[in-house]
């Protein structure tokens, strides 16, 4: 593949079928030939599908330094892996509810706390975290811009889990949305989360001037270090305009005991609190090995030139927040004699 065309790529944004093939110099293909041509695009940079038929969308994860040669199974090992683990939480929240079918309301951080992709540091405030950095000379705006795309890894990699064990029929989910109405949190409608996000696109506009990239243009404020004036202006036109404000997004998972005893025959035969520490073990090592991670700055004038590139994190950087974020060092799993639960949080929302 065309390296000077793959850098044209930008971690983090979506692109149509169409804007993928202009951008690397490929064809539209279809059937097979689309297929092998997927493959061949996994094995440059990751991705994850999003949206279905006019409406799919290629979201990037990841742009490898060196075209991999693994096989697209190798490129999803650790989707596999939390499709199993999963898999054993959903079964143990079934049989510690006593339900044969269950309905969850989630997200991202509380799969990856359950799962042990997150240590307990994840869950402290974010102000305890950035004097711990700030102790281990780590810049706010580097601490920022790490933890931005260290939420977009883990999640990307969750997503396509869910994928998968939706695409093999053992799981229903969709992902919700979230708003503050009326004194109380309650599940938005597609009309008004809609006219939530146009309210973020105009406030992007704002904030970057030219930028017709959604993706980039946050990029840029988080960059900036605006984020926090940024969403306290979108929550204030959101209530002006809506009445709703503090958006954000949930996973609404619906499944049956028996579909995930499938799955977890379907997917590994390691015993979980082994396979809970695996899982971790190449997390970490994924996040050290990313390009994404070390937050790849480019200066653009928003016309598609490259003005100046540089990495907001440095791999040493990179390798402490890792750590103090996600590892475990063998004991925080091991001292948990009871293993984490999943958190329900659907009578809150529905």
């Amino acid at each position: 593949m065309d390296r000077e065309k793959l850098s044209q790529l930008e971690i983090w944004e979506s692109y149509k079928y169409s804007e993928l093939c202009t951008l690397l110099g490929e064809s539209e293909k279809q059937g097979n030939s689309k297929k092998a041509q997927e493959r061949e695009w996994a094995r440059n940079f990751e991705y994850i599908k999003k949206g279905e038929k006019k409406g799919l969308h290629y979201f990037i994860c990841d742009i490898y330094d060196e075209e991999k040669r693994k096989t697209a199974a190798g490129n999803s090992k650790y989707v596999k892996m939390i499709e199993s683990v999963l898999s054993y939480a959903l079964i143990n929240y079934c049989e510690a509810t006593g339900s044969d079918e269950v309905k969850i309301i989630t997200d991202w951080q509380g799969i990856a706390y359950t799962l042990y992709m997150l240590n307990s540091n994840a869950w402290r405030k974010k102000s305890d975290l950035r004097k711990i950095a700030k102790d281990n000379n780590i810049s706010m705006s580097t601490f920022n811009a790490f933890i931005h795309a260290d939420r977009r890894y883990i999640q990307s990699k969750i997503e396509r889990a869910l994928n998968d064990m939706k695409k093999n029929k053992e799981i229903i989910w969709q992902e919700i949305h979230i708003g503050w109405c009326d004194g109380e949190y309650r599940k938005l409608t597609d009309s008004e989360y809609l006219q939530y996000v146009e309210i973020e696109k105009d406030v992007v506009r704002k904030f970057v001037p030219n930028c017709k990239n959604t993706g980039v243009g946050l990029w840029t404020i988080i960059n900036q270090n605006k984020q926090e004036q940024f969403y306290s202006e979108v929550d204030n036109l959101a209530m002006k305009k809506l009445n709703i404000r503090s958006v954000f997004a949930k996973y609404e998972i619906h499944t049956r005991k028996r579909l995930m005893m499938y799955a977890a025959e379907r997917l590994t035969a390691l015993e979980y609190r082994e396979a809970l520490q695996k899982l971790n073990t190449e997390i970490c090592a994924g996040l050290r090995e990313s390009k994404a991670m070390l937050c790849v700055q480019k200066n653009k004038m928003f016309t598609g030139t490259v003005i100046s590139e540089k990495n907001l994190v440095t791999e040493q950087e990179r390798d402490y927040l890792v750590g103090l974020i996600h590892g475990l060092d063998g004991s925080e799993l091991a001292a948990d004699k009871e293993l984490r639960e999943l958190r329900n949080d659907l009578d809150m929302y529905n």
